[in-house]
């Protein structure tokens, strides 16, 4: 599960609102600066989420920069930035290159191998940053791929038993269709005999009649 988590933002004050908006501005500046704009591509609500509880844990303070955005040009953007921020922005790139790693196994999207490709060298140097978290980031996804072949199998197992069971249905089908068929030919041809026979015994008494 990644990219899912967003905020109710009907439900938070506006100066809490504001203050969310500035972390995840501040995570966005992070990642263009330590990745380029192709980092910046990646932000998520999740890593801001991950900067916000960090600054509560750890009582982080915050360094306040105004820039300009090209999203939203007209006017100046708040960005806070502090020691989760950098973090933040780390496990937001090794994260979201397995993902996209994890999409390609799936699905052969070209486009997500690509850009998991561009970021190969970057997820190295975070990598020998963090191996404890990549290690475990790692084993994770292991354990995904080994579910995920397992459910294939069974998938597999169980559309082969549906093709088998579904195969002798229609071949019961079929001997059922025959019985009843050759039942009608009997039954018909005994009809028939029936009637030629008692047809000759008809004729046979009027002959004696006369």
């Amino acid at each position: 599960m990644f990219g899912y988590i967003n905020i109710n933002r009907g439900e938070l004050a506006k100066d809490a609102a504001k203050a969310y908006q500035a972390y995840y501005c501040g995570l966005c500046q992070e990642l263009k600066k330590s990745f380029g704009t192709k980092g910046q591509m990646l932000l998520n609500y999740d890593m801001t989420f991950l900067i916000v509880l960090l600054t509560g844990l750890y009582e982080f303070g915050h360094n306040q920069t105004e820039f300009t955005c090209p999203l939203h040009p007209t006017k100046k953007q708040t960005a806070w930035e502090n020691q989760a921020t950098g973090y933040a922005a780390d496990m937001n790139v090794m994260l979201a290159y397995h993902n996209m790693e994890d999409d390609w196994r799936d699905g052969r999207a070209y486009t997500k191998k690509a850009f998991a490709r561009a970021f190969s060298k970057d997820y190295g140097r975070i990598r020998e940053r963090y191996p404890r978290q990549a290690a475990a980031v790692e084993s994770y996804m292991q354990q995904l791929m080994a579910a995920e072949g397992l459910y294939r199998s069974m998938y597999l197992a169980q559309s082969s038993w549906y093709k088998e069971d579904s195969a002798m249905e229609e071949d019961t089908s079929k001997e059922k269709r025959s019985s009843i068929k050759n039942g009608a030919s009997k039954e018909k041809e005994t009809s028939m005999k029936e009637g030629a026979s008692k047809e000759n015994t008809g004729k046979g008494k009027g002959g004696e009649q006369r």
